[in-house]
């Protein structure tokens, strides 16, 4: 009752920030900016947005190397697909889509070995790709890029907030300075902590322990960072926006920031909303900036499809097999 309930409220915000936009605009505008948008630069940007995600699938299978486990890239695509589709029909949004992701993986390959350190890999996973963003973004204001200014006077504190970030971040998957942090908060008595913070050390300890491969999983996370902002790009384009790269790419960093806050179902309206808010404090057409955005959604949308598509595919195919073993 209480998921639904707060499905519900997330509904509900969703709804509320696409409405403010609606009303706030020209649809007429919106509309021919959407009619008029390229189609062969917005099926650029879906392509650019699927290899993002076969890097994705290849980070986490470096993860999941650290183990020992092999696990083929595609499989794992087909799990990150997978959770995108779930992110947007279940109440807990992208963490249950990710809770997806490990249940799948765990039961296909951890029977043999450590199902936690499976379970773990999922989290390390989503860890590696925040701090390729906190990374990304902190060097707009240790470098001082113009684009910052678009955030007026909290570019102090949203900058000190990224460098801080990526800094802590760093050290955690690096070092062991905040693992004492950890097993102090191990002694608080909360059943899901106090079962987390051990096999979290633990996990933590084997990716230390080959410092070559974190940084290669770093490397292949910015790829995909790098693929999925020019996805942003042609979009950008594909409305007739001619903001620069770099403040295209910041918008999108900023954006996929505020999806890590659950307050909307899968990120949309914050995500989107950040990006309207960038790209028209740097001067764009309003009415084409929310085109940008509802392309985006859009493209969103389309991968959770195929998410979809593919579990209805794989429950399909279930039943055939249980009605074919039972006819046996």
């Amino acid at each position: 009752m209480k998921a639904k309930i707060i499905y519900s409220a997330k509904l509900l915000v969703t709804g509320a920030i696409i409405f403010y936009f609606l009303k706030k605009i020209d649809t007429a505008s919106l509309w021919t900016a959407l009619k008029n948008a390229d189609p062969w630069l917005f099926a650029a940007a879906v392509g650019l947005s699927a290899l993002s995600w076969i890097m994705s699938a290849i980070r986490w299978q470096e993860v999941l190397r650290v183990m020992n486990a092999k696990v083929s890239w595609p499989i794992l695509f087909s799990a990150n697909i997978t959770s995108i589709f779930y992110s947007m029909i279940l109440p807990g949004g992208k963490v249950s889509g990710d809770a997806i992701s490990a249940y799948r993986i765990t039961r296909r390959f951890g029977a043999a070995g450590n199902k936690t350190a499976y379970v773990f890999s999922v989290i390390m996973d989503r860890i590696f790709g925040v701090l390729t963003f906190l990374i990304f973004l902190s060097l707009y204001f240790i470098f001082n890029e113009p684009t910052i200014y678009v955030l007026g006077g909290q570019k102090f504190v949203a900058g000190l907030m990224a460098i801080v970030g990526a800094i802590v971040g760093a050290l955690i998957v690096f070092t062991n300075i905040f693992d004492r942090l950890l097993l102090v908060a191990q002694k608080i008595k909360i059943n899901w902590l106090q079962k987390i913070i051990i096999p979290a050390l633990e996990a933590l300890s084997r990716y230390r322990a080959r410092p070559s491969i974190l940084l290669k999983i770093l490397a292949v996370s910015s790829v995909s960072m790098i693929l999925s902002a020019s996805s942003i790009f042609f979009i950008s384009r594909a409305v007739g926006l001619h903001q620069p790269l770099l403040t295209v790419v910041f918008a999108y960093l900023l954006s996929t920031i505020f999806v890590l806050i659950p307050l909307t179902v899968a990120g949309i309206g914050l995500r989107e909303g950040s990006i309207v808010f960038v790209m028209t404090r740097a001067g764009a057409n309003t009415e084409q900036a929310v085109a940008l955005a509802f392309l985006a959604i859009g493209m969103f949308v389309l991968f959770a499809i195929w998410g979809g598509l593919g579990e209805l595919y794989r429950v399909l195919k279930k039943s055939k097999k249980f009605d074919h073993g039972s006819t046996t």
